[in-house]
């Protein structure tokens, strides 16, 4: 996959940006390239300040990305099983906001989010209880993000079509 999402939400929070997302801006200067722009992920976690259980440090979802798709306690295909459910959960979210509230379909999603956050604790057990509490931690704020996540690519995909649309807009 070329761009494999690892939280699954968590493998969501772990969603890779563009590779040149930690460039710094002024390695281009003396060039007509414009600086890099931050993917949407880094955006929402620079807009949202997600609510942490008591006790939990902020938790760094990039960082936390690159451990969960880093890890040896749980297998490569474990890691896609996961990444799949949760890109099927983005794309529910991103339907479910489409459309009127709806909020049966939101605790299913809900639901669907916490199941496959237990199943990826179950996955990592005892082998790896930083990775367990880090992942814990993340969990609460986690769902808004999703959601936040999921609004934001309905509105890219708006204005997409929209340019397809009216390609005089340019």
């Amino acid at each position: 996959m070329a761009r494999f999402t690892a939280i699954s939400l968590l493998f969501l929070l772990s969603l890779p940006g563009p590779a040149f997302a930690d460039l710094d801006p002024g390695v281009a200067s003396g060039t007509d390239c414009p600086p890099p722009v931050k993917d949407s992920l880094e955006k929402l976690l620079g807009e949202l300040h997600p609510v942490l259980p008591q006790g939990c440090q902020p938790v760094d979802f990039k960082t936390l990305g690159k451990r969960i798709r880093g890890t040896r306690t749980i297998g490569f295909w474990a890691k896609i099983g996961f990444g799949l459910r949760a890109r099927a959960m983005i794309n529910e979210a991103k339907k479910l906001l489409a459309g009127p509230e709806d909020p049966p379909r939101l605790a299913k999603l809900q639901a669907t989010y916490d199941k496959l956050f237990e199943d990826f604790v179950k996955a990592v057990g005892n082998k790896d209880p930083a990775l367990v509490a880090d992942m814990s931690c993340a969990r609460v704020a986690g769902f808004p993000l999703l959601l936040a996540y999921a609004r934001e690519k309905n509105a890219e995909d708006a204005a997409r079509a929209q340019t397809a649309q009216d390609p005089e807009s340019d």
